[in-house]
């Protein structure tokens, strides 16, 4: 049975904004706060209200900026082990059953191949600079113009757009 579930995000509303550093766009932007009132859904019908929720967007691509974009080398290491298992149940002597020995024949050359492609994967993995370095790099947000609406901000510690009312919000320190 298919269960057609999922979220949806209701009145959203931005209310921040700051620099940031976006993992998927590999370059600093500026990041937003939407506000959003989440609902669980079954079927496109709203079912229970999760409550409010904030999350910081990329204005370039719109994603979520401090989310992984790339596979872990960890994670690429036990898919390989994964294939390996594989490939040494496919050669075991004689298969549990005889409608599967196609399939068992087709396991015994293809997992192999795969797995090949995996270990140079592996191989070719760069790691990722420092995050935190890289967010320690970013400068503060220094404009007098509003980056969601392109009106004025006022207020010098505390930039506050008076049309759309987002705030600056700079990085944590801790981020």
């Amino acid at each position: 049975m298919i269960l057609v579930h999922g979220t949806y995000h209701w009145r959203p509303r931005r209310i921040a904004f700051r620099n940031d550093y976006c993992r998927a766009c590999k370059a600093q932007t500026v990041s937003v706060l939407i506000r959003t009132v989440d609902v669980l859904h079954l079927f496109w019908i709203p079912v229970l209200p999760v409550g409010v929720w904030s999350r910081w967007h990329c204005k370039r691509c719109g994603g979520r900026p401090h989310h992984a974009v790339v596979t872990r080398r960890g994670f690429k290491i036990a898919g390989a082990a994964i294939l390996v298992l594989m490939t040494l149940g496919a050669w075991l002597p004689e298969p549990p059953d005889p409608e599967l020995v196609e399939t068992i024949w087709i396991l015994r050359f293809a997992a192999p191949l795969v797995l090949t492609f995996a270990i140079g994967s592996i191989f070719r993995h760069k790691p990722e600079a420092s995050f935190q370095k890289t967010l320690a790099a970013v400068p503060p947000f220094e404009g007098w113009s509003c980056p969601i609406c392109d009106c004025q901000l006022y207020g010098a510690p505390a930039h506050v757009c008076l049309m759309c009312g987002a705030q600056h919000r700079p990085l944590a320190a801790g981020l």
